[in-house]
């Protein structure tokens, strides 16, 4: 039911949707987050906090809380990282809620509480610290900043039982689609990976494969999952691409191996733009040497892959 005062119409929202598009193009994301926040406030006000018709809202927020933190996470903007957090676990309380534990329209929300863990887990308090102590500068905000230190604890579990609800919701619903239930295997079996539970990590792929491979009609899926390695997490992280590179960007090609382990070994720049940028070359290797990749599977087990080629564009 709609509150009776201009500031709560809902007919403010297309206004308010032109201004974040403004504000953005103009490259002002506070008041595009203003904006946002705004526009979420004026929804919960008139459904509910708990109304499915929340939803839509929640995704939007939520979302673009997670881009503004992605886009350059050396600035320590964790606030977008709480609210992200908050805003996917809301939404997976609305869905189960109003349409049960089996719904498939909660895997996206848990996906995303996945992906805040993710940037929780390596968010660098001390790398980040001037930005991190600017924002705790006042008395009053220690409970936020004990609640992002409690977040970063419990991002390994709080991802894992995520993961784990997505494969089980896989696994109870009919309507999900083939091969989804092992696939959700294998993000778990790459979250135990990126933690470095190497062992647990290795004894999922290999139960994740051995189930494609045992049935003909997911052998397509087998050669997806682990046909060649797979650079982890399954987010932006290496972007470009080795055929549509802009002119201008800057780049660094480079040619590698990983083991069957999942770590990248025998690292060697091809070539670089501008080939003085010492720098990007330093980062590129530096990020290989402490990257995570699922394994290709060879004759049913974890393989080498040698001269592997990938082009690092730098925007």
């Amino acid at each position: 039911q709609r509150i009776g005062c201009g500031r709560c119409d809902l007919n403010r929202v297309p206004i308010l949707e032109e201004l974040i598009e403004s504000n953005i193009a103009r490259g002002s994301g506070e008041n595009a987050s203003n904006n946002h926040q705004y526009r979420y406030w004026l929804h919960r006000r008139n459904y509910g906090e708990h109304d499915p018709r929340m939803l839509p809202v929640i995704n939007k927020l939520s979302n673009w809380h997670l881009n503004s933190y992605s886009v350059d996470v050396t600035k320590g903007l964790f606030q977008h990282l709480i609210s992200a957090h908050q805003l996917f676990s809301s939404a997976v309380g609305i869905i189960s809620n109003n349409f049960g534990q089996d719904d498939l329209r909660m895997v996206d929300a848990l996906r995303g509480l996945t992906v805040s863990n993710y940037y929780l887990a390596t968010y660098n308090t001390t790398k980040q610290s001037s930005g991190f102590e600017a924002s705790f500068g006042d008395s009053n905000n220690t409970n936020q900043k004990a609640q992002l230190q409690q977040y970063i604890l419990n991002s390994y579990r709080s991802g894992r039982d995520a993961i784990t609800r997505m494969r089980d919701i896989y696994s109870n619903n009919p309507e999900s689609p083939p091969g989804a239930e092992v696939g959700a295997q294998i993000e778990l079996a790459d979250w135990n990976l990126l933690f470095g539970r190497w062992h647990t990590a290795m004894d999922m792929y290999q139960q994740a494969y051995d189930d494609l491979a045992a049935h003909e009609e997911h052998q397509a899926l087998a050669k997806d999952y682990f046909g060649m390695p797979k650079a982890l997490p399954d987010l932006p992280f290496l972007k470009g691409d080795l055929d549509s590179v802009n002119e201008d960007a800057a780049y660094v090609l480079v040619n590698f191996s990983v083991t069957k382990h999942g770590r990248a070994r025998d690292i060697e720049i091809v070539e670089s733009y501008p080939e003085d940028n010492v720098r990007h070359r330093t980062r590129v290797r530096k990020s290989l040497k402490s990257a995570k990749f699922r394994p290709r599977f060879e004759n049913g087990a974890p393989a080498l892959t040698q001269n592997l080629t990938h082009r690092y564009v730098f925007p």
